[in-house]
Formats: C-alpha cells, sequence, structure tokens
C-alpha cells in the first residue's frame, strides 16, 4: 500500500534573521550553529555563504546603467 502525499512546510524567517546568521557565520561562527540560534534553515544559511549570486533577487539586467541612461535620454534629443 502507498504511503500518503505529504506537503512541504516551508519555514518562516526573516531578511533580518537570514542577515544575521550570515554575518555570524562571516565572524567564524559555525554555519549550523548560526543556523539553528537564529532560526534559519542550515541548507540556507549554506547556499548564501557559498554561492554569492544566492543573494541576487530576480533576472540579471539586459542594459548596463549607461545604455539605459542613453536610452533615456534618447526622446529628448530627437
Amino acid at each position: 500500500m502507498s504511503q500518503p502525499f505529504k506537503t512541504q512546510r516551508h519555514r518562516r524567517y526573516t531578511q533580518e534573521a537570514l542577515k544575521d546568521a550570515l554575518s555570524a557565520v562571516e565572524n567564524g561562527m559555525a554555519q549550523r550553529e548560526g543556523a539553528r540560534l537564529f532560526k534559519v534553515p542550515r541548507t540556507t544559511v549554506k547556499r548564501y555563504v557559498e554561492d554569492t549570486s544566492a543573494n541576487k533577487i530576480g533576472r540579471g539586467r539586459k542594459l548596463n546603467t549607461s545604455e539605459e541612461r542613453m536610452m533615456v535620454d534618447l526622446p529628448e534629443k530627437i
């Protein structure tokens, strides 16, 4: 007989708690201890410590700042 389907519950933590855990780990605290102390998932702390691109939210930009500024100024020149 098959087991009933179980849904995963996502832990709730604040961005402030995550930042506090990351700064504690950067200051020498163990990842597991920092995650437990600030009630953030250990895997989340590990992912943010190991992968610097995890801190970025959303997609990358198509235009850099100077290209975007040029596009904004373009209608004024016409």
